[in-house]
């Protein structure tokens, strides 16, 4: 099964996920990984003991609250249960999109909701590496962060994280964890684009960093 590094988890999924594997454990978190796995047929909504909302108008987002995790359902296409050792997703296999949008919500509001279980934050927001320490940038959505994320790496930074940065709050401090395998806007297409080297970029050696 393919072994990720996504935020602050290990990761082996039978899903394939949008990133590249890791091929060797080495830097890989300890302790048991989480899983994520593809249940068809799974995973009803109706079953559910606790509603919790809906976004994006209509019922297009709806969760749950099961007992033992959050229950996400996107439309009529995906079906997401989030828990604290893993994902579990349902999808139809013949749908393209559906396989995309279910891998897209598994490493993104499926991990997030991961870290919540866990008792870590994940924060809205992108993040650059400076002299080994994460600096997060934090604000509403369309204020400019993906453009102050670009001049920071034009000024040297190394990129870390958009869209979720995960934190630990723990001994009076807080760690926050890069993205690693994670895809972004800064993929090799928009690198190239601009002229710069992804090799430049490669968060390999990015570890936990105290967070500013």
């Amino acid at each position: 099964m393919p072994c990720y590094r996504l935020n602050q988890f290990r990761v082996e999924s039978d899903l394939p996920l949008p990133c590249p594997p890791v091929a060797l454990p080495d830097g890989l978190p300890a302790g048991e990984p989480l899983r994520i796995q593809y249940a068809p047929g799974a995973l009803t909504e109706f079953a559910c003991v606790r509603w919790l909302g809906r976004r994006y108008g209509g019922d297009y987002l709806r969760a749950y609250d099961t007992g033992c995790g959050v229950l996400v359902c996107a439309d009529k296409t995906v079906r997401m249960l989030a828990q604290e050792n893993g994902l579990t997703v349902a999808f139809d296999p013949a749908d393209a999109f559906a396989g995309a949008l279910a891998a897209a919500m598994a490493i993104n509001l499926g991990l997030s909701i991961c870290t919540l279980l866990q008792g870590d934050l994940p924060l809205h927001g992108a993040g650059v590496a400076l002299d080994g320490q994460l600096i997060g940038i934090l604000a509403p959505s369309g204020t400019g962060k993906s453009t102050l994320l670009w001049k920071l790496l034009d000024a040297g930074a190394r990129f870390a994280s958009d869209d979720v940065l995960p934190v630990r709050i723990e001994n009076g401090g807080v760690t926050a964890f890069p993205s690693v395998a994670l895809p972004s806007k800064l993929s090799r297409q928009a690198l190239e684009a601009r002229g710069e080297e992804p090799q430049r970029y490669r968060a390999d050696d990015i570890q936990e960093a105290r967070a500013d």
